[in-house]
């Protein structure tokens, strides 16, 4: 077990974060701790913790335990949600707090008790978001996810820029990632949700029947390099 990576990925259950999971579990040095309701995978170097990421109470109170011997400790914020899809004024409230909740507040307090319960350890520290080209342009009916993910993104550039301050010797490395349109359960959401809440759906629907969907193992690896060069990575960066 010396000189192991461990990784700590929120919504591995399906998607990304389960793509992400699957491809760093075929190497043995790594262990995966998937944060979320729901488990999908079984291997001997996963291990889940049931976490609902919409209860901020409970996301608050998570510790992060490294494993004896860690030499690389990664926190990769991958789970989101995209509902409400609909127009200002006709967003139900419960629904608009579940997603700040799931696409900002949730992120934030786990990057903040991160770097607070990892601060001792020597292993080498790096925190992936992943972010939408949404946190950097308007989508109409998107009014939450376009706001959480723009904040994420803000959060991310201040916990940069705080490093060379606060954290000179133990600095954490710390990445925005837009990994563009991903063939995941989020955008079969999109396609199905009526027009009259989201005018715009069918380039949604174009861009699935015109195959210019990413699958989710070909996104991951892609994430994953990062890890091979992180000091000469931007804080955000486009796929």
């Amino acid at each position: 077990m010396e000189g192991l990576n461990a990784y700590f990925i929120t919504g591995t259950s399906r998607g990304l974060g389960e793509a992400l999971a699957t491809e760093l579990l075929k190497e043995g040095d790594n262990q995966v701790f998937g944060l979320g309701r729901s488990c999908s995978l079984a291997h001997g170097r996963y291990h889940h913790y049931h976490l609902d990421l919409s209860a901020a109470e409970s996301v608050g109170a998570f510790r992060f335990r490294l494993p004896k011997g860690t030499r690389r400790a990664v926190l990769i914020n991958n789970a989101g949600m995209i509902a409400p899809v609909a127009p200002v004024g006709r967003i139900d409230n419960q629904t608009l707090m579940d997603n700040l909740t799931v696409n900002l507040i949730s992120p934030a307090m786990l990057m903040n008790n991160f770097i607070r319960h990892t601060q001792r350890n020597r292993a080498q520290r790096l925190i992936i978001n992943i972010s939408s080209g949404a946190g950097r342009h308007t989508v109409d009916s998107w009014a939450a996810y376009c706001a959480a993910k723009a904040g994420l993104d803000m959060f991310s550039e201040v916990l940069h820029a705080e490093q060379p301050i606060h954290h000179a010797e133990r600095a954490v490395r710390i990445f925005s990632i837009a990994p563009g349109v991903v063939d995941t359960g989020m955008q079969a959401q999109i396609r199905a949700v009526p027009k009259k809440d989201f005018p715009t759906k069918d380039r949604f629907v174009k861009m699935k029947a015109d195959g210019l969907l990413t699958p989710a193992h070909k996104t991951a690896r892609s994430i994953l390099k990062i890890l091979d060069r992180p000091r000469n990575m931007r804080i955000f960066a486009w796929m």
